[in-house]
């Protein structure tokens, strides 16, 4: 039996014709910014459904915002988040204000890189950056730290206390990282974590194009 495809078409709109939309919003104005922000949003970029963006937020080509992500660009700006990044389910990332990371001669309260994996419930809390290519796992916090190019931060794990991670280093599950003593002693990604970010990168542009 053929079905029609604008009749099959119309079914899936009137299906998700009730489905919230993900929350957009200029930043408020406050004593520390006089003007309402409004998030810069790529149109190569998805933002799903019940997902928060709120003020002074960059997004970029390709990048995947997973429901139930909140980026508020409220307090601590900017927020930048590069190209073919994901923000997965229960992101958090906010920043304080008036402290700042400085990348390439200009300031963020959290800059996150082109092509970083941010997982299930991990908080990304500025002031703080974390370098191309890098994966930060389930439920694990960065916080007034700077994460290198290609790092791994594996799950449950928490980077803070203004360390700065060298490139290419892993932080085990469950690991404290809040001296740069303690950051001197990781040991470097191995190679099936560096294929396991190539993977959920790659699976996370397709979420990008394919919603």
């Amino acid at each position: 039996m053929k079905i029609d495809r604008r009749f099959f078409l119309g079914c899936i709109g009137a299906l998700f014709a009730n489905k919230a939309a993900a929350e957009i919003f200029p930043g408020p104005i406050t004593s520390w910014s006089k003007t309402a922000k409004v998030p810069k949003i790529s149109e190569t970029a998805y933002v799903s459904a019940n997902s928060s963006v709120i003020g002074d937020v960059y997004i970029g080509d390709n990048v995947y915002i997973a429901p139930g992500a909140s980026i508020r660009g409220d307090e601590g700006v900017p927020i930048y988040i590069g190209s073919g990044a994901n923000i997965q389910d229960g992101v958090v990332i906010h920043a304080l204000k008036d402290k700042f990371v400085m990348i390439e001669g200009k300031k963020y309260a959290v800059y996150i890189g082109k092509d970083v994996c941010c997982a299930h419930g991990a908080i990304i809390h500025g002031p703080c950056a974390i370098g191309d290519g890098s994966f930060i796992g389930f439920n694990s916090t960065v916080f007034k730290a700077i994460v290198g190019k290609n790092c791994a931060v594996l799950h449950h794990s928490l980077v803070t206390n203004n360390v700065k991670l060298p490139d290419n280093k892993c932080v085990p599950s469950g690991t404290v990282i809040d001296s740069q003593h303690l950051a001197s002693t990781l040991g470097n990604i191995t190679e099936d974590i560096i294929e396991l970010k190539k993977e959920v990168v790659a699976v996370n542009k397709e979420f990008a194009a394919g919603y």
